[in-house]
């Protein structure tokens, strides 16, 4: 049997209202091929689908977003029993999905906007298999979701109240139904909006503009799919909460949107209506959006970070807001993801390492406490060691609590 290691850690400062959280799971005994979809943060949970297919959830709960039958924050990784075969995770701010290797969809969570896609408003703590078939992959905005199946159909559904769903309606479906038009090779969901890779290589988007994060040049409001300006050859989407990253198929990166803690990694707080180039010293594999940060995942398995910063999302070990990609003291990365206000990266040897806001607590009122634990099978155990090294961690600076 596989065994499993947790280490959290929080680091306690009497200087200012914050908090950081430091959290590595090393799993043993089990391959390290993984892809991005393995990991997912919501606005306080996050979401890990090991390589066996196992789900693990922790964070706030209090809209059964962990999916294990309750209400209740949990503060160590859970095992979701009902769950077996997940290729592929998603998180909204509160609900959460799946996808297992059938091409079957699973949600739970939040559904007062019917972004569970169950034909119900109704809240969710276990999930509930969806109508779709034959889906290859998924996505999670605040309060809707996409899927997208073999044959390049995107469906979408939940709330709609600035058209991200892309049917030119600003009505809420609590069943998928399919964006009409499109032919996709990658979906990603943001706040309020929604951007697809078509097969051709463009990039459409459409949903909330206010802040230019559908890159087509205005802040227009968008019901229906719009073309954005300049991309060409793009190999993925990512879209934050209001900004949105494009990664060609040359590894270059370029964003667009909201920009005021300089989340674009221009240099500047600039907001864009169209994309500019992040500035990045190589290729780049995979980048991450949250709320109002960002992550890439440079071809060397290298980290870097930029934009809000107020929770130690960027992981250096500050609170500094930064308008230009940080390198972090991380190598050997393979995977990386974002929650509203945290990040996630995997490593090659299967360690799972986490940073920034703490479930259910926010930046402003913060956290002040110190925990640590050993995480064997599913029974946590409090101890006094880490078995984290050095370079494991980019918050490697965090003390550890006294034995």
């Amino acid at each position: 049997m596989a065994r499993h290691l947790l280490s959290f850690s929080l680091r306690r400062s009497s200087h200012r209202l914050m908090h950081r959280i430091l959290l590595t799971i090393l799993v043993f005994g089990v391959g390290v091929s993984a892809h991005a979809g393995t990991m997912a943060g919501g606005a306080q949970h996050t979401v890990v689908a090991r390589v066996d297919g196992s789900v693990w959830t922790w964070g706030g709960n209090g809209n059964g977003q962990l999916g294990d039958g309750t209400t209740v924050t949990k503060r160590v990784p859970t095992l979701l029993t009902s769950l077996s075969g997940v290729t592929a995770v998603a998180a909204g701010a509160f609900h959460t999905l799946v996808l297992t290797s059938d091409g079957r969809v699973r949600a739970w969570g939040a559904n007062a906007d019917g972004q569970l896609g169950d034909g119900t408003t109704t809240q969710r703590t276990s999930p509930v298999l969806l109508s779709l078939t034959s889906i290859v992959a998924i996505a999670a905005g605040d309060y809707h979701s996409l899927a997208l199946a073999s044959d390049g159909t995107v469906w979408t559904w939940g709330r709609n109240s600035n058209g991200q769903l892309g049917g030119g309606t600003t009505t809420r479906n609590s069943t998928p139904w399919a964006v009409a038009g499109i032919a996709a090779s990658a979906v990603s969901a943001g706040g309020a909006h929604s951007a697809i890779v078509k097969t051709d290589g463009t990039v459409w988007a459409w949903g909330a503009n206010s802040n230019g994060q559908l890159g087509d040049g205005s802040t227009t409001q968008r019901l229906i799919p719009v073309q954005m300006l300049g991309a060409s050859n793009a190999a993925s989407v990512v879209a934050g909460g209001y900004h949105t990253l494009v990664i060609g198929t040359d590894g270059m990166v370029r964003a667009t949107g909201k920009n005021n803690y300089g989340q674009l990694g221009d240099g500047t707080t600039t907001q864009r209506t169209s994309l500019v180039d992040v500035t990045l010293p190589s290729a780049c594999a995979a980048v991450a959006a949250g709320q109002s940060h960002s992550a890439a995942l440079l071809a060397d398995g290298t980290v870097r970070t930029w934009g809000y910063n107020a929770s130690g999302q960027l992981g250096d070990g500050s609170t500094t807001n930064r308008s230009l990609p940080t390198p972090l003291s991380l190598a050997g990365v393979m995977a990386i993801a974002a929650g509203q206000s945290h990040t996630l990266v995997m490593s090659i040897d299967g360690v799972v390492s986490v940073w920034g806001a703490t479930p259910q607590v926010s930046s402003e009122t913060g956290r002040r406490q110190a925990a640590h634990y050993r995480w064997r099978s599913a029974e946590p155990r409090v101890s006094g060691r880490s078995p984290l090294r050095s370079s494991a961690s980019p918050l490697a600076r965090i003390r550890r609590p006294e034995a």
